[in-house]
């Protein structure tokens, strides 16, 4: 995001935000609301979602280090060592 549109990047942005309980399953009951476990739909957003996500990742030639040091070293230590 940062790269393609600038900005601050902050080390909040590294945090989890939606913090819950630690399942191990999946409790929703898909047959129960007459949908389909994998919803084809889902799957096909998902899918080009990716692409264009891994494609802008390379186009913009965004990697740990160039993270790390230029575009976020407010949140350095969100990154690997």
């Amino acid at each position: 995001f940062h790269v393609m549109f600038g900005g601050e990047c902050l080390a909040v942005e590294f945090e989890q935000m939606r913090k819950g309980p630690n399942r191990t399953t999946f409790r929703y009951n898909t047959t129960e609301h007459g949908i389909d476990e994998y919803d084809s739909m889902d799957i096909d957003t998902y899918m080009v979602a990716n692409e264009v996500f891994w494609d802008r990742i390379i186009k913009h030639g965004v990697h740990g280090n160039l993270c790390q040091q230029r575009i976020c070293p407010k949140a350095a230590n969100a990154f690997d060592p």
